[in-house]
């Protein structure tokens, strides 16, 4: 196969360049003519085995049966409700005139996983299965054969490099890494994980204080807020996984509980992920693939390559490469009934749209998403989506009436880092 937040000063830059895309209500006054998309891995259980999770809890954690699955794996769950995700895109960009109502789309859907995980591997194909409707050629699914694919990690794949020093310096200039939320988030997530720990009892206390490092490649925080984030997400993952109530939390929690402990895990994220100066080296590959699906019509200098008649691309990634496009492009969303803004199968969407009028190419951006119980229930109701503003469209222009893709290009260009490799 072919191998295939918001920082002041890109505020400054892109809201001086850019004018708002308001709601294109006239669909006969644009026509949309290709999506890119970008979206997290369905449900998996934990990264690490039951066993290994053991000395944080007081209690087991459910095991390989329980979730269906293998740690880190797509479970059969997640596979279901990634399905349905792709067959509520199909019907979406139908309506939206960018997929025909008849026929097959194959030749026209470009679906690319990171293929470093059964997760995202799988996800990819779950999704194309959703996409076609019966007799219809398969939606072929494709990833790289390289340990590291760069189009989902530009500092791992050594196309970027963090400065550490700076990199903690950035993260700091976000704000603390231990605060008030956090720790009284901790305080009531631990009668959940293990409520004597704090007093030499078994599993791990989330007293204490958190430490941030760096490295070339990463930026990690360890202690009580980076043990927190993990467990607030499992939970949140049980719950979507269809677990039953008293395996969720081991019977301790409710979902009211599972959107509170969240928190702790956004504010991680935002840190570690979204911070600009970590965000725009991470997804350095990754944004250029991005602006230049957008730009052409056909790619060839890119792994994948897009050709023409390709106007539906998915990326099948993970929440760290949402985080960093969120950070990228200045973005900042909320989920009704989702408290996790990257929650398995969530889908940012960039689409370039032709004002008829003109012929002047204008960007509109969405995020698609399923709710807690959508998933939970593998329910029958339509994915939700939200409109997202990036810095680059500011709303206050009320005169304005789109966001022109050209200078949108242009001016994100400029804030991507200058010495990583082309």
């Amino acid at each position: 196969m072919q191998i295939i937040l918001k920082a002041v000063s890109l505020l400054t830059v892109l809201l001086t360049l850019l004018i708002p895309f308001a709601a294109i209500a006239q669909q006969s006054d644009y026509t949309l003519e290709r999506a890119m998309l970008v979206m997290r891995h369905g449900v998996r259980p934990p990264t690490k085995s039951a066993q290994s999770m053991a000395p944080l809890s007081d209690s087991a954690w459910p095991d390989d049966a329980a979730w269906g699955a293998a740690p880190g794996e797509l479970t059969p769950h997640g596979g279901l409700a990634i399905k349905k995700l792709g067959a509520d895109l199909r019907d979406f960009y139908v309506g939206e005139g960018l997929l025909p109502a008849q026929g097959p789309i194959a030749n026209q859907t470009l679906i690319w996983a990171d293929g470093a995980d059964q997760r995202t591997r799988a996800t990819a194909q779950f999704l194309a299965l959703g996409m076609i409707r019966n007799h219809e050629p398969e939606i072929s699914v494709a990833w790289s054969d390289k340990e590291v694919d760069p189009l989902f990690d530009g500092l791992s794949a050594g196309v970027c490099k963090l400065d550490p020093l700076a990199a903690q310096q950035a993260v700091l200039a976000q704000g603390a890494i231990d605060t008030p939320l956090t720790t009284a988030t901790l305080g009531r997530l631990q009668a959940v994980l293990a409520p004597e720990a704090c007093q030499h009892g078994k599993g791990m206390c989330l007293e204490g204080e958190s430490k941030l490092t760096a490295t070339g490649k990463e930026v990690k925080i360890s202690g009580p807020l980076s043990t927190g984030s993990t467990v607030a997400e499992v939970l949140l993952l049980e719950y979507e996984n269809a677990l039953p109530s008293e395996q969720v939390g081991w019977g301790r929690v409710n979902r009211s509980d599972i959107e509170q402990f969240i928190s702790v895990h956004e504010h991680t994220s935002d840190l570690t992920r979204r911070t600009p100066y970590i965000a725009t080296r991470r997804a350095y590959p990754l944004a250029q693939f991005i602006l230049a699906a957008l730009s052409e019509n056909s790619v060839s200098t890119t792994t994948p390559a897009v050709s023409a008649s390709q106007r539906l691309i998915v990326l099948t990634g993970h929440d760290t490469n949402l985080s960093n496009l969120a950070g990228v492009f200045g973005l900042d969303w909320h989920l009704a009934d989702q408290p996790d803004v990257t929650a398995p199968g969530t889908t940012m969407a960039f689409e370039r749209w032709r004002d008829n009028k003109t012929g002047q190419a204008v960007l509109r951006m969405r995020l698609f998403y399923q709710d807690m119980d959508q998933v939970r229930e593998l329910s029958s109701t339509p994915a939700r989506q939200i409109d997202l503003q990036a810095a680059a469209c500011n709303k206050s222009q009320q005169n304005a009436q789109h966001c022109v893709l050209s200078d949108f290009v242009a001016a994100v260009k400029m804030q991507l880092p200058k010495d990583c490799k082309k």
